[in-house]
């Protein structure tokens, strides 16, 4: 959850703000589209302290999820429909020919290479 503080900006404008620091080229930038398309007056710095701080929660909880994940701790949500999963499996080797129609024993032996693929189609939760 997002630590929205109790200043004198609503989570929808916190949102606003932060959305317009963060794509726009500068703070100052910001602030002007800010003020023209909501018409809300607010400093370059204002959005660029929102932005900064609501940048560091956000690569918080990433961080958190990602240590989650490599810890095999990060669930699917219970409602999440099955993942469709496309699965290519590759092999190769060597394997010894011979001459076709040639009669008995073997007539003009070689190595070739064997290469081997296989594609799966499945669903799972995963």
């Amino acid at each position: 959850m997002l630590k929205i503080d109790g200043g004198r900006y609503s989570a929808t404008v916190i949102d606003k703000l932060v959305d317009a620091g963060a794509s726009s080229c500068s703070f100052k930038e910001a602030a002007r589209v800010v003020k023209k398309q909501a018409g809300i007056v607010v400093s370059p710095m204002q959005i660029a302290r929102l932005t900064q701080r609501i940048g560091e929660e956000l690569l918080a909880q990433r961080e958190a999820q990602a240590t989650q994940h490599r810890r095999g701790e990060l669930a699917a949500p219970a409602d999440q429909p099955p993942v469709p999963i496309g699965c290519v499996e590759v092999d190769g080797g060597r394997v010894m020919t011979r001459a076709p129609e040639c009669g008995p024993g073997v007539h003009d032996e070689a190595w070739k290479e064997s290469q081997i693929a296989a594609l799966w189609k499945m669903a799972g939760p995963e």
